[in-house]
Parts: C-alpha cells; structure tokens; sequence
C-alpha cells in the first residue's frame, strides 16, 4: 500500500481517493483545528483561528460542476467498439453539457446559480461559469468529517465530476486582512487532475 500525501507538485497525479483523503485530513484539520500542537483543546474564543493568528470567516464551501452522461461522441468504426455495450459517456464541460440535475440518494445534491466565477487552471483553463452544485460544511471539527463521510459515501465526487473547488475565508485581526482563499481540482475525462489555487487578500 502505497502512503497518501497532500500533492506538492503541480502537475502530480491525484486519484478520486486521494482527493477525498484530502478533503478529510489537511483541508479539515488545517481550516478547522480544535486543539494546540501539544494537544490542548481550544478555549471557545480560540476556536476558528487558523495557525494561530487568522480566523475562519464562515464554513468551508466546496463546489463541483458536472456534465450529463451523453456528452462525448461515441466511436464509429467497427474496430473501436471491441463489442461493448453502449457505455455512458462523460465528455469534456462546457455550458451546453452542464448537468443541472439533483443527483446523490434521492435527489440530495441540486444544482444552483448565480454563484462567482469559477475559473480553471489559475485562469487559464476552462471557465466553469457560476452554477454547480454547492454545499457548506458546519465549522465544527468533527460534524464538517461527518458531513464529508456522508458526501464520499454518497459518490459526490464521481465520473460526472469535472471540477471540485473548495473556497474559505479568513480574517487576520493581527494585520487586519481579509484572505478569499479558491482550491481548485479539476478533473477531466482522460482521468488527468490538476490543482490550482489562488489567494486574494
């Protein structure tokens, strides 16, 4: 078993799994710690801060955009079938392909618009325009784990999935700046992920 660690390199490979442990440990553990590095809780106006100095402003909002199961051509030639049944198939996004319907156990997550620009590969890539499918996570600790194991149980993140992002806000009453912080995870159909990120404080 190979040991899972928080991607350094740009353009490293990153696997669904990989994205979840993620998720679950730095992100968690580094926007909501409950204790100092000696392992002593938080009193309550300690809570939130972050490294010790910034303070989460708000919960953790992570957003996906997909696209719908019949949005890339299928093969042709005889010889590029190899016989198999007509598989779902989950191009590349764009608006046209967007999918914008409830998805998850009954329904769960619904797709909603009017939310900020999303925009791949620090700007250059693909602009995922304002819709997805968003869900905040409680600022506790240990309900936001609860919450991601019920996400990752559900398959929130699946083959529809072309971009995750994961969007925080901080205040630092020390030098008084506000930092938006955007994590973003692309995933495309070829099975290649690339992270990005950008500050703004």
């Amino acid at each position: 078993m190979r040991s899972i660690r928080c991607p350094q390199n740009f353009y490293e490979i990153m696997t669904m799994e990989e994205l979840w442990v993620w998720l679950k440990g730095p992100v968690i553990n580094g926007a909501l710690p409950d204790q100092w590095y000696n392992g002593n809780p938080f009193t309550p106006e300690e809570k939130g801060l972050v490294l010790y100095a910034p303070r989460l402003v708000g919960g953790i909002q992570l957003r996906q955009v997909r696209v719908r199961d019949d949005t890339c051509g299928q093969a042709t030639l005889p010889a590029l079938q190899f016989d198999l049944p007509n598989p779902k198939c989950f191009g590349d996004f764009s608006l046209a392909n967007q999918d914008t319907q409830p998805f998850g156990p009954n329904g769960t997550y619904t797709w909603s618009n009017d939310n900020h620009a999303m925009e791949g590969l620090f700007g250059y890539g693909p602009s995922y325009g304002t819709g997805g499918y968003v869900t905040v996570l409680p600022t506790a600790q240990k309900n936001a784990s609860e919450a991601l194991d019920s996400m990752e149980a559900a398959r929130w993140i699946d083959r529809g999935t072309r971009a995750v992002m994961v969007m925080m806000n901080f205040y630092n009453i020390q030098t008084d700046l506000v930092t938006v912080v955007r994590l973003i995870v692309e995933l495309f159909p070829s099975g290649h992920v690339v992270k990005s990120h950008k500050f703004y404080s």
